[in-house]
């Protein structure tokens, strides 16, 4: 009963089964698409399999009975929550999303993961009025952690502000890396006092060019007017735990290692933990701890 092959997670609760692309490109070649579609094929094919199979992917199943598997969980677990689907697509509705929130909060023994690409609707949602109101606190409990998923750097500076509103515990899920990408967009109000807030304060070019892993040199710049400020430190602030990995499958894309060195470099000053799931090391696809280089043979879980 909820069983899952993700390294990181001992159970998956997929309660919602289905998605559609949500228009970002780690969407494009999609695990779990091409897993269901084999499994419908082979349902229409006449063959027995999980009922969640006679649909197609892009049908969004409700499945509220397993909202219940994790009180049956004797052992505290790392439960994954619709691994297979976003629990925040439209086509789920707001009292279910409720329902599996509720139940998270029943059963805080476990630790529970939410990802999503969805997550100005998470950020709308969650709000500290309405958790109150459905789960007796202002704030997510602190075995829930929210997660936005992000491969390029677009995707995380337009998702990060809307997962920082999110009262609780965050995490990033940088899975298909797709390009190098830098942690210190601030997402905490955090404005250039040149351009009046236009743009934000990051420490970007120090990140990107410097070979420097442990050095600080207090510079940081304005993304909007280029303007060098100092005293401020937004280096992934109020992320809680960080996964990586490069892409898998036969359509999979590059995955420059150096990528994910530079994730590993941005996590260490603020002791932010990070996963280490997949490399891609001479082409191939590597999921050992042990075949990975030493520097990158982290696979840590949240505090």
């Amino acid at each position: 009963m909820g069983e899952t092959k993700i390294p990181y997670a001992d159970k998956a609760c997929n309660a919602v089964v289905g998605c559609t692309h949500s228009g970002m490109p780690g969407c494009d070649n999609c695990w779990s698409k091409d897993l269901h579609d084999k499994r419908h094929k082979a349902f229409l094919g006449g063959r027995d399999v999980a009922k969640q199979y006679a649909k197609p992917f892009s049908e969004v199943q409700l499945l509220p009975e397993r909202i219940e598997e994790p009180l049956h969980w004797r052992k505290p677990r790392t439960s994954f929550w619709c691994s297979t689907s976003d629990i925040f697509h439209k086509d789920v509705p707001d009292e279910f999303i409720w329902q599996m929130i509720r139940r998270m909060d029943f059963t805080s023994w476990h630790t529970h993961l939410i990802l999503t690409k969805r997550i100005e609707r998470a950020a709308k949602l969650l709000t500290p009025d309405n958790l109150l109101i459905e789960t007796g606190r202002p704030e997510l409990h602190q075995s829930i952690l929210t997660g936005c998923s992000c491969s390029t750097q677009d995707d995380l500076d337009k998702m990060l502000p809307h997962l920082l509103q999110i009262p609780g515990r965050h995490w990033l899920s940088l899975e298909p890396l797709l390009e190098e990408i830098d942690l210190s967009y601030n997402g905490v109000g955090i404005t250039c006092p040149e351009c009046k807030g236009k743009g934000y304060i990051t420490n970007r070019k120090h990140w990107m060019h410097s070979s420097n892993t442990g050095d600080d040199t207090g510079q940081n710049w304005c993304t909007d007017c280029n303007n060098l400020t100092s005293g401020i430190n937004p280096i992934i602030a109020g992320i809680d735990w960080v996964v990586v990995g490069c892409e898998s499958g036969s359509k999979r894309r590059p995955c420059d290692i150096e990528w994910v060195r530079s994730v590993v470099r941005q996590c260490e000053r603020p002791e932010v933990p990070v996963y280490v799931k997949q490399l891609e090391i001479n082409g191939k696809v590597v999921t050992k701890l042990k075949d990975f280089p030493p520097d990158l043979r982290i696979q840590e879980q949240p505090k």
